[in-house]
């Protein structure tokens, strides 16, 4: 790479296409080197040159049982010319080039023996030499002498090959012609015999007919012509109807024809017409009840086959014959029971490929499942033809797009049939199980089922498959919400393996799903503690200072709380807090950030992350205070506090953070110094319906309180206490216990030189009674009414005689039934009746002092409290010791006295 001033030349790698070279049994990779001149920023000024590339990837062996994901996926590492996301066109690739070696492999052997008699073609495979006409066996000409078993072999491998391609009977039919048609349906009308042998005849030849037809069908121009001739439709389905039962291939090639017309959606309605639908599933529930069957009668001998060697080895002499006989039948039936599955596992993928096509209208769908269809599905994952179980899941996945379907899952159990393919070798079995198991984990039984059945484990191992990476990071994602998945996760190498996809994630911003995967899995404790380890917090902190993602930030932010729950939780955090100095580092790494960005998103996470740093995650050499006038946080925090300036969560966090700060006592003079707690006293005012802003700022005041400096500027400069008193009633019972706190906090400090409580501290005890007796209030509105004053009977205390209150009761301020009683009548001899519309509570006029504000109180469950302003002001007069009133101010007085 060279530099020319800002700019700088370097070479990219542009990705091409992949083909396959049969001859070489090799990939061939293509891509072209760009030479381009790019800023400082990386961005692509012009391209100076291009030039294409090739690479040839040579694949050594392609067995059958090869697992072709894993190769494509080996082959993706290695390689830096293919990307990651290839992986899936890769194998395809892989699979087409070990399909053409199997086909290379089939023609090589001799294809049809000569016409000639067998002892004449056993003499000449004996003499080592061939007819003429044929061909040379690989045996003969790889053993020699011994082309008896030369030949030999290749006869297993001719059979070998047959069996792997059971279509060889309907490739050797002759050309299918429309014009032929008639004598095709004369096929499927022959009339069965009476003898076994007539039988199999006539079967014979309504296969032939219909497999004449199924030719047809390849021709997509006869598929309408076809279907609109009821003679045809009406044959096919009369066979199939009648002799399903009786043929595996006739049913398979009627079923074939039916799947060729059902891949278009406009011929679903003949198709209905035909009731073709109806005749396939019960073609498939015999097939099944078949099966079932078979494998009842297999343990039947395979249970008689053990009580006749018991009996053989009791008698001892007959027993190796017996066991050897057994073991030929064995063998035997063995071959014939996989000839027979093969067939019918093809018969059954056909069968639900025409249901699932048919399916596309609800409405068929309903009818299906009424038919027990899902139960049927479920047989299907027991067995093991690749192409049906991908088949049978693509189907299950369709339907469980509706919820109605999910309960009939969950009491079969699916979770736990499905949870054998996550360990598969199958790559679209996988993925579409994948894509199966997303949907329902967006039920939380299904979810819960699935922790049950272990799926934690074998997730996290296809995370390290690229391939499945994506759906199985969505899947994680909704686990994540029980917390049982979590725990779960730190028995895995999951934490290790997304910690590494985070930090090596090749774009700027994460994405969506590992973000959110990892945002959840931060909430709990022993996965922080692992994401921490091995240098874990810098390695995330280097990635944000340089990508600046709002969702990694947010991660980080959770870390940050795990560590201050860290220190709340323990008695002496300043001798047990042992990762004191981890934050150290990033602390004005992250303030710079702050100061630098307009992104909302990151601001409010960089705020948040902050607000949970206290005095033993700062730097050794600093503190809140000297952080606050290095950066002049002030303007900045003053600035977001405007009204219109910023969005609601920006500006709780800033209070949040306001609030940790003032924790620091030296932070606190610096905060009581300008305009901001005023500020952020106007800003509650203005948002005090917002629950979580109101909550968060009392519980900043709090903490303000606790300092001289910025207390005196809370007393003088705000109403907060009058705040204090109306959040005593709030809604919220963390509003009111937080407003209990400072109300205990204002009775300690509001005392009067004698030392009982003060003007505020009256007002703390009549608003706390009011809370706690909110209903036997509501109760007595009506008959205190018209009363100046009223018997505890009459307040439903029965005798009427209030009980004295303790020491301690008298000292925090608890007030009596009938003081409260008394004071409210003295209220309404002074200002008026106020239990007629707006109650004024706090004082009355002219002379009584009191608060300086009234409050219009509904007596009902919402505790809805809106100040007004009375005629009557409340000072804070001469200052004690505490800097609280002494003595109530006189009438009128209005503003707030100094000494």
């Amino acid at each position: 790479m060279s530099n020319r001033g800002q700019q700088q030349i370097t070479r990219k790698i542009k990705q091409g296409h992949v083909d396959v070279d049969f001859d070489e049994s090799a990939l061939v990779v293509n891509y072209e080197v760009e030479t381009v001149e790019v800023d400082e920023r990386g961005a692509v000024l012009e391209v100076l040159d291009r030039k294409p590339e090739m690479r040839r990837i040579k694949i050594k062996a392609l067995s059958p049982d090869k697992n072709m994901a894993q190769l494509a996926a080996d082959i993706v590492d290695k390689c830096k010319y293919i990307h990651p996301s290839r992986v899936e066109e890769i194998e395809q690739l892989l699979i087409r080039l070990r399909k053409h070696h199997a086909s290379a492999s089939a023609q090589t052997p001799v294809a049809a023996p000569p016409p000639a008699d067998e002892r004449d073609n056993d003499n000449d495979r004996r003499r080592g030499g061939t007819r003429a006409g044929s061909r040379p066996d690989r045996g003969d000409a790889d053993d020699g002498g011994n082309g008896g078993r030369g030949e030999r072999g290749g006869e297993r491998e001719r059979d070998r090959e047959r069996e792997r391609a059971p279509k060889q009977k309907v490739d050797n039919l002759p050309p299918a012609d429309m014009s032929e048609l008639d004598e095709y349906l004369e096929m499927l009308y022959q009339v069965s015999g009476k003898s076994d042998r007539e039988k199999e005849e006539s079967l014979r030849t309504q296969e032939r007919g219909t497999a004449m037809i199924l030719k047809l069908c390849r021709n997509v121009m006869n598929l309408e012509q076809l279907i609109q001739n009821g003679t045809v439709m009406g044959a096919l389905t009369r066979v199939l109807q009648e002799e399903f039962k009786k043929s595996l291939d006739l049913t398979f090639n009627i079923i074939r024809i039916f799947l060729a017309f059902s891949n278009f959606a406009e011929m679903h309605s003949l198709m209905a017409n035909y009731r073709i639908g109806v005749l396939t599933m019960k073609a498939i529930e015999f097939e099944v009840k078949r099966s079932e069957l078979r494998e009842v009668e297999r343990q039947d001998r395979e249970k008689e086959w053990a009580d006749e060697l018991a009996r053989a080895k009791d008698n001892g002499d007959d027993y190796p014959i017996i066991a050897e006989r057994i073991k030929k039948i064995r063998i035997k039936e063995a071959q014939k029971q996989k000839v027979l599955v093969r067939k019918q596992d093809k018969l059954l993928f056909v069968s639900f490929y025409v249901l699932l096509n048919l399916a596309e209208d609800v409405n068929v769908e309903r009818k299906m499942i009424k038919k027990n269809l899902i139960p049927m599905l479920m047989t299907m994952l027991q067995r093991n033809f690749e192409d049906l179980l991908i088949l049978a899941v693509t189907f299950l996945k369709k339907l469980s797009m509706f919820e109605e379907n999910k309960d009939i899952f969950k009491e079969l159990n699916m979770v736990e049939v499905m949870a054998r393919f996550l360990s598969c070798s199958s790559q679209p079995l996988i993925t579409i199980t994948l894509r199966f198991l997303f949907n329902l984990s967006f039920d939380k039984d299904m979810r819960e089922q699935m922790l049950r059945a272990g799926y934690i484990p074998r997730l996290v191992q296809l995370l390290k498959t690229p391939a499945y990476r994506a759906k199985t990071l969505k899947l994680l994602y909704h686990l994540s919400v029980d917390d049982r998945c979590k725990s779960m996760m730190t028995y895995t190498e999951g934490v290790g393996i997304l910690m590494g996809m985070v930090i090596n994630f090749p774009q700027d911003l994460l994405a969506k799903e590992l973000a959110a995967l990892m945002i959840n899995l931060s909430y709990n404790a022993r996965i922080c503690e692992n994401m921490i380890g091995n240098r874990g917090l810098n390695l995330l902190m280097d990635r944000f200072a340089d990508k600046r993602d709002p969702l990694l930030m947010k991660i980080i932010r959770n870390i940050s709380l795990w560590t201050f729950n860290q220190q709340q939780e323990q008695e002496s955090p300043e001798l047990t807090y042992k990762y004191r100095g981890l934050w150290s580092p990033h602390i004005k790494i992250l303030i710079e950030i702050m100061l630098e960005e307009d992104n909302h998103d990151l601001i409010v996470e960089i705020l948040g992350c902050l607000a949970n740093m206290t005095v033993y995650d700062l730097p050794a050499t600093s503190n809140w205070s000297k952080l606050l006038r290095d950066y002049n946080l002030i303007n900045f925090f003053s600035k977001f506090l405007v009204p219109g300036m910023a969005q609601n969560d920006v500006v709780l966090e800033i209070i949040i953070l306001i609030g940790t700060i003032a924790t620091d006592a030296p932070a606190c003079s610096i905060l009581a110094q300008g305009n901001l707690i005023p500020t952020l006293y106007q800003l509650m005012k203005d948002k005090s319906d917002d629950t979580e802003v109101l909550l968060q700022s009392l519980n900043c005041f709090d903490k303000l309180l606790y300092t001289q400096a910025s207390r005196e500027v809370v007393m003088y400069n705000t109403r907060i206490f009058a705040d204090i008193i109306e959040s005593l009633t709030h809604r919220s019972s963390a509003v009111r216990a937080m407003a209990e706190k400072m109300s205990e906090f204002v009775l300690e400090n509001d005392r009067k030189p004698d030392g009982s409580i003060g003007q505020l501290g009256k007002q703390v005890i009549k608003r706390r009674f009011e809370s706690y007796n909110k209903v036997w209030l509501a109760n007595t509105q009506y008959e205190m009414s018209g009363a100046g004053a009223g018997g505890g009977g009459m307040m439903g205390y029965g005798d009427g005689n209030d009980r004295l209150l303790s020491a301690h009761e008298q000292e925090y301020g608890v007030m009596s039934s009938m003081e409260y009683l008394n004071d409210k009548v003295n209220n309404s001899m002074m200002g008026g009746n106020d239990w007629q519309g707006e109650g004024k509570y706090g004082g009355g006029g002219g002379g009584g002092g009191g608060n300086g504000r009234t409050y219009s109180r509904d007596l009902d469950d919402s505790d809805d409290m809106s100040p007004m302003r009375g005629r009557g002001g409340s000072s804070f007069g001469d200052a004690d010791d505490h800097g609280w009133s002494s003595a109530a101010a006189s009438a009128g007085g209005g503003s707030h006295g100094r000494k």
